[in-house]
């Protein structure tokens, strides 16, 4: 009986390894710069606009997060409660081409474009 229970964990094992290794190879991004703008601006009383606006913000808390202080540097800057919404705002004037890929970089760029991080021999 052990041995069948072995054989059936091996073998989920072996499932769950091919299906997690096909998906890395077939990795899409989860938020164009797009759906950001979208869901960012759209009317939250209108339809599942306001859940979407949340799952923004939470993609858009999340880069920030990870990338204050390295890519952009808010440090001694008092940063706005409305910084999600000017991101969105930059993002939009970029135009629908650039929209169209990954949000991640273009949000990184508005925030570096707001709170630059101080180059190495220059105050801020």
């Amino acid at each position: 009986m052990q041995t069948d229970i072995h054989r059936l964990n091996v073998a989920a094992l072996a499932l769950l390894l091919a299906a997690s290794s096909t998906h890395a190879e077939t990795y899409r991004t989860k938020m164009t710069g797009a759906q950001i703008v979208q869901d960012m601006l759209a009317d939250p009383l209108v339809g599942a606009n306001g859940v979407l606006r949340e799952r923004a913000m939470g993609y858009l808390d999340g880069i920030m997060d990870a990338t204050a202080g390295v890519s952009w540097c808010p440090a001694r800057k008092a940063v706005p409660h409305e910084l999600n919404y000017a991101v969105a705002e930059e993002m939009k004037a970029l135009g629908a081409d650039r929209l169209k890929g990954s949000a991640a970089p273009l949000v990184v760029a508005a925030l570096s474009k707001f709170y630059p991080c101080a180059v190495a021999g220059r105050s801020s």
